[in-house]
């Protein structure tokens, strides 16, 4: 088991509160389907709104059945490595998403973008929690930001 964390020793702790909020700006914001972009998306390829509905309901039910796993993942892998291969998963979905007009291939990427969503947002989290010390005042924050 292999558990180093996200940055060196020697990158200081103020540099790493930013590199970890920016990573989150680009991370939280991330889905496979956008609820307000589902009649552009309708009018454009032909398709009924109901699948880009599902794609938007798979974003969320991806980022639950990542939960089971995540732990066993997070403890064997290195951070570095995981977070790398998931935003670089995480373009490529994005990117499929982006160019393709068959809608259930919009339900699978969503699927697997709200999994690979969870498991960035986990490792970004934990080490959050810990530099701000106070789980009550982390829970205000992470509960303010999502509304």
């Amino acid at each position: 088991m292999y558990n180093k964390g996200l940055y060196s020793d020697w990158v200081p702790k103020p540099v790493q509160l930013l590199l970890i909020v920016l990573l989150l700006a680009v991370v939280m914001p991330l889905g496979g389907v956008y609820t307000g972009n589902i009649s552009h998306l309708v009018s454009g390829t032909g398709a009924m709104t109901e699948y880009f509905m599902w794609a938007n309901y798979a974003t969320t039910i991806g980022m639950g059945a990542c939960m089971p796993v995540v732990i066993r993942i997070k403890m064997r892998f290195k951070v570095r490595d995981k977070m790398v291969l998931l935003l670089v998963l995480l373009g490529l979905m994005s990117y499929i998403n982006a160019t393709t007009l068959q809608p259930m291939v919009f339900v699978a990427t969503s699927l697997f973008i709200g999994f690979m969503k969870m498991m960035v947002t986990i490792e970004l989290f934990l080490p959050l929690m810990v530099m701000i010390g106070n789980r009550g005042c982390f829970m205000a924050y992470s509960i303010h930001l999502s509304w």
